[in-house]
Order: structure tokens, then C-alpha cells, then sequence
């Protein structure tokens, strides 16, 4: 088999090959994230995580406030959480009141928007509160879950290669057979 025909096979065989996410439900995907759920019931979004796919994590409106703590002002946030006030929970340390993901079981923060690759398992959103309370907690966050689009041109591109590759290997087998 000759070069351009390795290649070509390789591209055809690669096109084959590129990951569909399998999700339980398409994205992108709009959901209303709850500050009053522990981390223990946190909202499963239902969508499982791919970690050869890169997600982008957008809040839909990063000023919407929520509560820490009802009647605790200096509590309140975005999902950016609570500057300075840091909670170490579960092995994650995150500010208090952050929009955070847990996927499978590796935490990550949100904030008010992250791309975020590598990520692999169930989804779940929720509330970083590490005050110890989540049923004073008030308010909520709409995210909105998407998946990074592969490049317009590549299954254009690894479809010329195989062309080029089934033209060489035709080409080569005729000359075979005619020699």
C-alpha cells in the first residue's frame, strides 16, 4: 500500500472513529440550577459527559443573585460566588454560593461561565455552600450546557484525503494488473 493511500485509509478510518457523545438528552441544554440543594441532590442534568469532548458551561444571566444565607447580606452572590469566603468541601475548595459541576466524581467550578475538556460521567449542578446549611439557602441559576462544535471543514477534509487514498490504491491495483 502506498503513502497516499495509507493516508487515505487512515482519514477514512479516523471519520469512522470520531466519538459521538451519547448523550441521554441533545445539547445544548438549558437547566435551572437550585441553591437550596446539597451536594448530595444536586440536579442530575442527565446528560453524560464525554472526555474527549470539550463542553462550555454559559450562566444565562451571571447577575442573577442568590442567597447563602437568608437575611445574611454580605452572603449573597452571582454565581461567581462570594469572594474571599471559601468552603472546602468534599475535597473541592470553591467560594461560597459558586455555580459548581460534578462530574462523575470530580468537581470543578463553573462560576459564571468555564469550556471546560476532560470531563467524563453524569452531570450534576448545583450551589457550593459551605456553611453547613443548604435549607436557608434562596434563588436560583439558568445554565445553558453545549458541546464545542467540530471545525466545519474537518469531516470535509478527512473525506478528500480518503478520496485521494481510494484513487491512489485504485491506480496502483490497476497498474498491477495490467503489468
Amino acid at each position: 500500500m502506498n503513502f497516499i493511500a495509507k493516508i487515505g485509509a487512515a482519514a477514512l478510518l479516523g471519520l469512522l472513529l470520531i466519538p459521538s457523545s451519547g448523550q441521554a438528552v441533545p445539547l445544548p441544554l438549558t437547566v435551572t440550577v437550585d441553591a437550596t440543594l446539597d451536594p448530595f441532590s444536586w440536579l442530575d442534568t442527565n446528560v453524560n459527559l464525554d472526555a474527549g469532548t470539550t463542553y462550555v458551561f454559559k450562566v444565562i444571566n451571571p447577575d442573577t443573585v442568590w442567597s447563602a444565607t437568608i437575611g445574611l447580606p454580605a452572603n449573597d452572590s452571582t454565581a461567581a460566588g462570594v469572594p474571599g469566603q471559601t468552603s472546602v468541601q468534599l475535597g473541592f475548595a470553591a467560594d461560597v454560593g459558586s455555580l459548581v459541576g460534578e462530574a462523575g466524581s470530580t468537581y470543578f467550578l463553573i462560576g459564571t461561565g468555564v469550556t471546560r475538556a476532560g470531563l467524563s460521567g453524569d452531570l450534576k449542578v448545583g450551589f457550593w455552600d459551605g456553611l453547613g446549611g443548604y435549607s436557608d439557602n434562596a434563588g436560583f441559576q439558568t445554565l445553558q450546557i453545549s458541546e464545542t462544535p467540530l471545525p466545519a471543514a474537518l469531516p470535509l477534509f478527512a473525506s478528500g484525503l480518503g478520496a485521494l487514498g481510494l484513487l491512489g490504491w485504485r491506480r496502483k491495483r490497476k497498474a498491477t494488473i495490467t503489468a
